[in-house]
């Protein structure tokens, strides 16, 4: 006859003692950011910790790599509690966050249905989950993580890219409409960089143009200083050493682009850009969105040549994929 095992459930501080000393980074590290994604339905990679909000700071903050929307994710050990609810509200408002996950040990009720409050209350814009982390072991083997959902949007699909049915906000609803028109706009003008671009209610639009996944041309709008930019942006354990890379031909790199670059390393992060920019644009002044989608395709038809053969060689010489 077989033997089993049994299933001890263990406090999560037998394996993590301390939430932002040790937790929080365990759980930043790639393998183990994909426990909580596959749990929720989301492909997360991480842009970087304790990111500042004001004087406070989220635990994590990540991508969701389907369509490029912000994702902040809030730890605590004990039952969850009012200061930890009001930490995701102002993380939420002050990184236009799509996403919010609250992970804790245990969830009390009244927590539970402020969540489902918020996904009910706050239409397409952001969306609320609450994850319980357990720790199990049989017998003396390797202690094992496990996520459940405590409570999530009330009807969460993932297809393609993740998002709750219902309508979205006006702002929303114009960011997808100018995307839309933007790709019309290229495809008009027989550019094929965005003819395969998926479009999303956010401020960007991207194209993957190059040979690694992690390296991506995108066209942004930025409303709080009402500018557009063109870049080229990289991310994962790539966007550090390939900028370095770049930098060091930095004066080569803009003659042969036809202009000077803003480089961007954002040591904070585990992205990297280099971009174009232009200021004093109001995206929603349709009788300019011409010029504002020619001033797109001009500067992303600017960088991708130059940048293109560039990554394939430094991928080649690491014989990266």
């Amino acid at each position: 006859m077989s033997e089993f095992g049994r299933l001890t459930k263990l406090d999560p501080r037998t394996g993590w003692r301390y939430e932002d000393a040790d937790f929080t980074p365990w759980l930043g590290e790639a393998e183990n950011l994909d426990l909580p994604g596959k749990t929720v339905g989301l492909d997360l990679e991480l842009i970087s910790r304790e990111h500042r909000v004001g004087p406070y700071r989220a635990d994590l903050l990540c991508r969701n790599t389907d369509d490029e929307s912000l994702v902040v994710i809030e730890n605590q050990f004990g039952s969850s509690d009012h200061k930890h609810l009001g930490q995701l509200l102002t993380y939420a408002a002050g990184l236009q966050a799509a996403t919010v996950i609250w992970v804790a040990p245990e969830f009390t009720d009244e927590h539970q249905a402020a969540i489902n409050w918020l996904n009910e209350h706050t239409g397409d814009d952001v969306r609320f989950f609450a994850l319980e982390i357990e720790l199990w072991r049989i017998g003396d083997s390797a202690m094992a993580p496990k996520f459940n959902i405590a409570a999530r949007p009330n009807e969460w699909v993932k297809a393609g890219t993740t998002a709750r049915q219902g309508d979205l906000s006006p702002y929303r609803s114009d960011q997808q409409a100018y995307w839309e028109a933007f790709k019309q706009h290229a495809q008009d003008k027989g550019s094929p960089l965005f003819l395969n671009s998926r479009t999303y209610p956010q401020g960007w639009i991207v194209c993957k143009p190059y040979a690694s996944p992690r390296a991506i041309s995108a066209a942004a709008i930025n409303t709080k200083n009402r500018s557009l930019r063109a870049e080229a942006y990289f991310k994962g354990d790539m966007a550090k050493p390939i900028f370095d890379w770049l930098y060091e031909q930095k004066a080569t790199i803009e003659r042969q682009v036809g202009s000077a670059l803003i480089w961007e390393r954002m040591n904070e992060k585990t992205a990297t850009r280099i971009k174009v920019e232009i200021d004093d644009v109001d995206w929603q002044d349709e009788t300019d969105h011409e010029r504002q989608f020619d001033w797109f395709l001009q500067n992303v038809d600017r960088l991708v040549p130059v940048f293109k053969p560039l990554i394939a060689s430094w991928l080649a010489e690491r014989d990266e994929d």
